[in-house]
């Protein structure tokens, strides 16, 4: 703030809140989206569970620019494949991701916890 007013480094030029393609509004409760949390010796136990359970969405919390083990590249596949869509996010947080997987969806810029929304 300078003297009340807000000051801006950046401008954002994409499409956002209500200019989007996202529109909940004819929504009375919104997806299940549930965040993959990676740490070392990771497995598909949570994204296996979190499919059990109903999800209708995961984020993968990945490293760098997308970047996850391979201990549950499977579980998201199979996730993908029962029409769940997978975001792939980074916890870094700056930089685009850049999903290995074309089935996989690109957070891009957003933090784990914002593709929850879509």
């Amino acid at each position: 703030m300078d003297n009340e007013v807000p000051r801006f480094y950046h401008e954002n030029v994409r499409n956002h809140t209500t200019a989007t393609e996202f529109d909940v509004s004819g929504l009375s409760i919104l997806p299940k989206v549930d965040i993959v949390t990676l740490y070392p010796g990771v497995d598909r136990t949570a994204p296996d569970a979190f499919v059990a359970n109903g999800s209708e969405g995961l984020v993968v919390t990945s490293m760098g620019n997308g970047g996850y083990p391979e201990s549950i590249h499977q579980a998201l596949l199979d996730a993908a494949d029962k029409g769940i869509p997978v975001f792939i996010s980074s916890r870094t947080g700056t930089g685009v991701v850049a999903p290995r997987e074309k089935r996989f969806i690109s957070a891009d810029t957003l933090t784990p916890q914002k593709p929850g929304f879509f």
